[in-house]
């Protein structure tokens, strides 16, 4: 009869705790399953998804960004990395960019090389 009264509460403070810690986890896996990347006429733009931690750097300040492959062990989501700040949500190809002041970060594409030239391209069309 303990163990039963014991069960019965447990699981009436278990199913709570649960459902409350669940919740945050199915935030993140929704909010960090997609990665939306967008190079305009004027700036360098980057959020997950629903426009969380929308970030942006203006074309003009980027002095370089190239194709990388980031280490297994720099994981997915936004964190600092040796190479910088990492937002990143899936596999390990990435465009490192460095600012004219030498801040650092990457963001993860699948698409590398294209984002690389992308952001290239309209820097040059800048200087015109």
């Amino acid at each position: 009869m303990v163990l039963g009264v014991a069960a019965m509460t447990i699981g009436t403070v278990f199913v709570p705790l649960l459902i409350v810690g669940l919740i945050p986890m199915l935030w993140a896996a929704w909010t960090f399953s997609e990665f939306n990347i967008t190079v305009n006429s004027s700036h360098l733009e980057w959020s997950f998804r629903g426009g969380f931690w929308h970030k942006k750097v203006a074309l003009s300040e980027i002095e370089q960004a190239k194709p990388v492959r980031n280490r297994w062990w720099y994981g997915w989501g936004i964190h600092l990395t040796p190479r910088g700040w990492l937002y990143n949500v899936q596999g390990l190809s990435a465009v490192e960019v460095v600012t004219k002041s030498g801040h650092r970060f990457r963001v993860g594409t699948e698409k590398p090389e294209e984002l690389a030239e992308e952001i290239e391209r309209r820097r040059n069309q800048l200087r015109r």
